[in-house]
């Protein structure tokens, strides 16, 4: 009888125990920079556009940031306190590209990096082990090389 109550105990007790990390923030902010695609020539706009009416032409408009790099020095004027839930996502491919430099900008901005690892090993994973075993290297040396604060 003793083990059975022992038992239920520790059942009860189990689920508190199992928690998955909290973030401080519902929802959290942040911005994901997408990979730039080309567009094959076929698909692409024709360069000769229709003729445009005289319109004065619109005042230009400041650029904005288009990879985590250039980022970092748009969010450090923000002055947000290092460790904010503020994540900075983009796909990092597998290829050799090292975004530690880009991560530890966002990280000394205030934000957190969100590093997408993309894996291009086409299946049987087993007919293709060397290469699946390259990008499993460049994996585990992004991953040490990442500021403490990143989220894969």
């Amino acid at each position: 009888m003793r083990s059975l109550k022992l038992l239920t105990l520790l059942l009860f007790l189990l689920p508190l125990s199992i928690e998955a990390e909290v973030l401080p923030c519902f929802p959290c902010a942040g911005v994901r920079f997408e990979p730039v695609q080309s567009v094959p020539v076929a698909e692409a706009e024709s360069l000769d556009p229709a003729p445009a009416p005289d319109v004065p032409p619109a005042p230009a408009a400041p650029s904005a940031p288009n990879n985590p790099a250039d980022f970092a020095s748009l969010l450090a004027q923000a002055k947000l306190e290092k460790g904010s839930p503020f994540f900075v996502a983009w796909e990092v491919p597998l290829d050799g590209t090292d975004p530690a430099p880009a991560a530890k900008g966002i990280t000394d901005a205030g934000g957190t990096p969100w590093l997408s690892l993309i894996f291009r090993t086409p299946a049987p994973l087993a007919q293709n082990f060397e290469r699946l075993q390259g990008e499993l290297r460049a994996a585990t040396a992004i991953a040490s090389a990442a500021p403490a604060n990143a989220w894969f």
